[in-house]
């Protein structure tokens, strides 16, 4: 039953997200749909929470907006949201799995601390994982493109072999005339 319910999510996931942490500062583009028109409306905050359900996870989003914390809670694999990490000068210090606790400070109390790490040169890992998905989604849809060459010439094949036979023996007089 596990193996069949693994089968039917899989192809709902997103395969292109970012690695989420708590603590770090996400951009979430929410498409909202206001009757014909559809827009992205951004939300960004810090991730206090991560629930890892498979096609259910969700993440959740503080910010501090007028002086009010305002939480949202967002399917990761939502085909209507898109996610953004914003890089900040470092990295967040948490030690914590959930960041509940912000909840109760105010003002720059409610600021994660941030280790400053050096930069590094080159692409991030998840750039470098991006392009390795994007190499074999490439050679997938080459090979299957070759596969449909090869059966669409093979049918031709077939169709011209069908009419070799059908030709002559159009062209042959009738078994009782002779010429």
């Amino acid at each position: 039953m596990a193996k069949f319910v693994e089968r039917v999510n899989t192809p709902q996931m997103k395969d292109d997200l970012i690695p989420f942490r708590v603590g770090m500062t996400v951009k979430v583009g929410v498409t909202v749909v206001e009757g014909g028109k559809s827009r992205v409306q951004p939300y960004e905050g810090i991730v206090i929470a991560i629930h890892r359900a498979g096609v259910a996870t969700t993440i959740t989003v503080r910010k501090s907006f007028q002086g009010y914390g305002v939480e949202r809670i967002f399917p990761i694999h939502s085909p209507l949201c898109s996610f953004e990490e914003i890089r900040g000068a470092g990295k967040p210090v948490v030690r914590r799995a959930k960041l509940y606790y912000l909840r109760n400070l105010v003002g720059k109390k409610a600021k994660l601390k941030t280790r400053f790490v050096a930069k590094k040169t080159g692409p991030t890992r998840h750039q470098v994982k991006m392009e390795a998905l994007n190499a074999t989604k490439a050679a997938a849809a080459a090979e299957e493109e070759k596969a449909a060459a090869k059966a669409k010439a093979e049918e031709d094949a077939a169709a011209v072999a069908a009419a070799a036979p059908a030709a002559p023996a159009e062209e042959a007089p009738p078994a009782g005339e002779e010429a």
